[in-house]
Parts: C-alpha cells; structure tokens; sequence
C-alpha cells in the first residue's frame, strides 16, 4: 500500500527523503487506504521537485491506472483473494514506465 496513506502525501514523500512516488487504486474499506489493491503507478522523485511538479507526475499516472482499474472491475475481471486483489488470475504490480 502506499507509504504516504492520507493528506499531504506529496509533501510527506518529499520531506522524507524517497526516490519515489506514487497513486494506488483501491477498494474503499473503513480504514483510510487501506483496502486491496487495483493498480499502482510509481513515478521518480527528482532532485529539486517541488509539491505540484511530484503532484502533476503522480496525476498523469493516476489518470492512466484509474480507468484502467475500473474497467477490469466492470468486465470482472477482479477477484478479492484473503485481501489481495487478482486481476485475470494474477496479482496486481506496480506499474514503474
């Protein structure tokens, strides 16, 4: 899941130092994201990257995996297994192009 659950994850992946960022596609469950896993994206956090230019990085992702993950839960093609979603039979991955 992601390492930065919540508010302000852009800021926080920043302040700490990481290489890199990220959107998660989730199920929605009671505690904040928390729920099994869709689709990931990772981007690289660059020297010097400001808040908005990590943000408008992990948005271009975002706006690809989210789609993409409607679309395989639509076509059911997403099964909950003892909390980990498969998709066509196989684990989720993070998408790192």
């Amino acid at each position: 899941m992601p390492a930065f659950k919540g508010l302000d994850t852009h800021a926080r992946a920043l302040a700490s130092g990481a290489t890199e960022h990220g959107a998660t596609v989730h199920f929605v469950v009671p505690e904040m994201d928390s729920g099994p896993i869709i689709a990931q994206a990772a981007v690289p956090v660059h020297a010097g990257d400001t808040e908005a230019a990590l943000a408008a990085r992990v948005l271009e992702v975002e706006h690809r995996i989210y789609p993409e993950a409607l679309r395989a839960v639509a076509e059911g093609r997403v099964r909950i297994v003892e909390g980990h979603c498969l998709i066509d039979g196989r684990p989720a991955v993070i998408d790192r192009s």
